[in-house]
């Protein structure tokens, strides 16, 4: 992805469910690897917390979610996050990781989550490509 990302400056990448993380294999960086890590600093890449890595990934893990999104926020930047619910893909009760992701983030400045769930989506998903 990093060499994508710097070959293709103006192309807007995001990864869904932050790329997937392993919390059980790096418990250290909340699951972020080296090669996570490498995407720091890349403007056209963007991190998607989701409902689903939730479910998948972090609670089976046991981890902290209000620490998961300052780990991820302090290394990407919360510009560079996007809130997404994966409605329809789960059969869990979506209101609920929302509210878990709403408090995940009570800690952080006003800005930041207003960027993670709302500034960051408008920005990418336009249709037709262009604002």
């Amino acid at each position: 992805v990093r060499k994508f990302a710097m070959r293709f400056p103006n192309v807007k990448i995001v990864l869904d469910h932050c790329g997937f993380p392993d919390p059980a294999a790096f418990p250290d960086t909340f699951g972020f690897t080296t090669q996570h890590h490498s995407l720091s600093g890349h403007e056209n890449v963007h991190f998607k917390f989701t409902s689903y890595l939730m479910f998948l990934s972090l609670d089976p893990a046991g981890i902290d979610l209000t620490g998961f999104m300052d780990y991820a926020a302090d290394l990407y930047g919360a510009q560079q996050m996007v809130w997404g619910s994966d409605f329809g893909n789960l059969q869990e009760d979506h209101f609920a990781y929302l509210q878990r992701a709403l408090d995940a983030t009570a800690q952080m400045p006003y800005e930041a989550r207003k960027a993670i769930f709302f500034d960051t989506a408008y920005k990418l998903f336009v249709p037709g490509g262009a604002r």
